[in-house]
């Protein structure tokens, strides 16, 4: 993170990156359930994945819950 925001002032990348991974994890995990098939997929399950995700990355030391800031994140590693 404090490579792409050093001051800490722009809050939507973890906020996209938590999104991602939260509704990426989920369609990988529904697909290797139902054997890869596209049509089979809860899109609204995934929706709400990458929701909580986003969310959840938005109270970490980065996000708007713990103060923002690279400087702010570095300590919590």
């Amino acid at each position: 993170m404090d490579y792409v925001d050093p001051s800490g002032e722009f809050l939507v990348v973890p906020i996209v990156a938590g999104g991602l991974v939260g509704g990426g994890v989920d369609l990988a995990m529904q697909l290797i359930r139902n054997g890869g098939k596209f049509q089979c997929v809860n899109w609204g399950q995934v929706g709400v994945s990458a929701l909580a995700g986003a969310a959840l990355s938005g109270l970490g030391p980065t996000g708007w819950l713990l103060g923002r800031g690279g400087a702010r994140a570095a300590a919590y590693g």
